[in-house]
């Protein structure tokens, strides 16, 4: 039988919702941080600026996902969902299947790939997918 047809890939309904759990976790963390850490961002770095915010949310980000898809192969988004991410193999991504995934979301537009393909560019750069539990 075909590999393909024994994956339950998750909807784009569930991927766009594992994505509004994340961010708003995100930006929870992040803005915990930034209280946290106001005192010395403002002595060491300066005031902060736009650009230096949307950088620490940004690398924020990068390490939330990077943390949980490392340890659990899933985010909290992922967890409420009942989702998980896979490589080709349906096996849980290795680390640098999985740093390549989340340096992808990088790429300007990522979040809205999904518009024009069933598959996100994270998704087909890394070779891994999100499939339902």
């Amino acid at each position: 039988m075909d590999n393909e047809l024994l994956t339950d890939y998750a909807s784009k309904k569930t991927r766009f919702l594992n994505l509004v759990i994340d961010n708003f976790i995100s930006w929870i963390l992040f803005i915990i941080t930034i209280l946290f850490f106001e005192d010395w961002v403002q002595s060491n770095i300066g005031k902060g600026s736009a650009l230096i915010n949307i950088s620490c949310f940004l690398l924020l980000r990068f390490i939330y996902y990077m943390f949980f898809e490392s340890l659990f192969g899933r985010t909290p988004g992922k967890i409420f969902t009942a989702t998980k991410v896979i490589d080709e193999n349906d096996k849980k991504p290795n680390f640098k299947k999985l740093l390549i995934r989340n340096l992808s979301r990088f790429i300007p537009f990522d979040a809205i790939s999904f518009a024009v393909s069933d598959i996100g560019w994270h998704d087909s750069i890394s070779k891994t997918s999100v499939i339902n539990t």
